[in-house]
């Protein structure tokens, strides 16, 4: 296993992803603020941490090896905060939407279309493939571990922003997060990013 010491996070994925699958099907708009961001972090567990393997053993081998496991979960932890951030704006936010959840749906697909093909998304991706140095031991390790999530975690957000509003505009539907997954792992894959 320490040739895979990101083990652990592809686990955590597999398990948001059965949690997400299991849970009873309740409009977001009848559960609570707690609730609602309980299923976006399950939804960004499941649905991003694939998406920052190589970030995330970037993290493990540039720690010393005792320290490994420590690193992937602070840079985790880090990369985890702006997407909360983000999550707790949005469901704030969808509490006042004066429109029913199907129009807020086709609007947010609309808005995510459009995002998908501009300029600024494609330079908001490019930002997260960005790799920093981590010191090896120390205080200075955990906080370039937490900092490094942190910053891939922000670039994460800018680049798929729209991609999670559709998927909460649609009541976490799993089809619509395999959909958006699927995107995601396409434009991470994509030539030139």
């Amino acid at each position: 296993m320490w040739r895979h010491p990101e083990w652990w996070s592809v686990a955590l994925s597999i398990t948001a992803w059965m949690a997400l699958l299991s849970r009873p099907q309740h409009s977001a708009a009848h559960q609570s603020t707690a609730i609602n961001l309980m299923l976006w972090l399950l939804m960004v567990v499941a649905m991003m941490f694939p998406l920052v393997m190589p970030q995330v053993r970037q993290a493990a081998f540039h720690s010393l090896w005792s320290r490994r496991h420590q690193a992937i979960g602070l840079f985790l932890t880090g990369y985890v905060v702006p997407w909360l951030a983000f999550g707790a704006l949005v469901i704030l936010t969808q509490r006042e939407w004066p429109i029913d959840r199907r129009s807020a749906a086709i609007i947010t697909i609309l808005i995510a279309a459009a995002w998908q093909g501009s300029p600024s998304k494609r330079r908001a991706l490019n930002n997260c493939h960005r790799i920093m140095p981590l010191a090896p031991r120390g205080w200075r390790a955990n906080w370039d571990c937490l900092r490094f999530g942190l910053r891939i975690g922000a670039a994460c957000v800018c680049a798929c922003w729209a991609l999670m509003l559709v998927c909460t505009a649609s009541d976490h539907s799993i089809l619509i997060m395999c959909v958006a997954t699927i995107i995601a792992i396409y434009d991470r894959a994509a030539p030139g990013h």
